[in-house]
């Protein structure tokens, strides 16, 4: 029954892991590993790992595919999210990531992404956005494009106000930014292989903040297999730069506008 999860073949008690996932599902800024070592009496790498599993299994659960529709407001933002180090020893360094965000409804899509050009941006919008949606963003030079594009664009100036006059701000995205950038400084550092988990889990907990299910209960109530393949889908929901364009594999990221990013859930 559990073949495949990440509850398999594991030698923690199911306490252990029911347990985490409650502290994990309720914290509003996540949960370190030292905080999760005390409460459950487990040695510091049974601990790391636990809460690395713990978050693979809230990438696996339901995400939106895309958000907006004809009329609906999408607001689009980009951002860096500080504390990812990268390397080991003596060349271990402290570099931040860039992530692109989509706010709609109350709903977040977020992912790392390589670079802050119009390919990039243009790429990922036409990919988490469905037609007809009216995007806000900022007065960054790579949006200038959409409207010829055939999307509805408005744009906030920022260095006039944070609105622009008729209403309309950012804020539903800049608030995820403020949850997003409140965790990563609760957990002071991580690496920039695992930085996706992390990714996910901002995005589990801030999705279902105004869900009538407990988060805890929506935590349990289904475990995926989650097998290599799996996993390496999953990765590519939330790190953007393993996406590659239709037809060329080989291209890195920003070289065209279609792109075969993974159907996540």
């Amino acid at each position: 029954m559990l073949e495949g999860t990440v509850l398999y073949r594991s030698n923690l008690p199911p306490m252990a892991w029911f347990y985490a996932m409650l502290l994990m599902a309720n914290s509003s800024i996540g949960m370190r590993t030292s905080f999760l070592r005390k409460q459950l009496g487990l040695g510091i790498k049974s601990t790391a790992r636990l809460g690395l599993l713990i978050r693979l299994h809230m990438a696996s659960c339901d995400r939106p595919n895309q958000l907006g529709g004809p009329g609906k407001i999408v607001y689009v933002d980009e951002a860096l999210v500080p504390y990812v180090k990268r390397g080991r020893g003596a060349l271990q360094q402290r570099t931040p990531l860039i992530v692109m965000g989509f706010a709609c409804e109350d709903q977040v899509i977020s992912g790392f992404i390589p670079n802050r050009t119009s390919t990039t941006f243009l790429a990922a919008i036409n990919r988490f956005v469905r037609p007809g949606s009216v995007i806000i963003t900022d007065g960054h030079a790579s949006y200038k494009g959409l409207r010829s594009r055939g999307w509805q664009h408005v744009v906030v100036n920022h260095s006039v106000a944070f609105h622009d006059f008729r209403g309309n701000t950012l804020n539903p995205i800049e608030t995820y930014w403020r949850v997003l950038k409140r965790t990563a400084f609760g957990y002071r550092q991580f690496d920039s292989e695992n930085a996706w988990l992390y990714l996910a889990e901002v995005e589990f907990r801030y999705n279902r903040r105004r869900s009538g299910v407990a988060l805890f209960e929506s935590l349990i109530g289904r475990f995926e297999a989650i097998g290599r393949e799996e996993r390496l889908r999953l990765e590519r929901c939330y790190d953007w730069r393993l996406c590659t364009p239709r037809g060329n594999r080989s291209a890195p990221f920003g070289h065209s506008n279609t792109w075969e990013y993974p159907g996540c859930h």
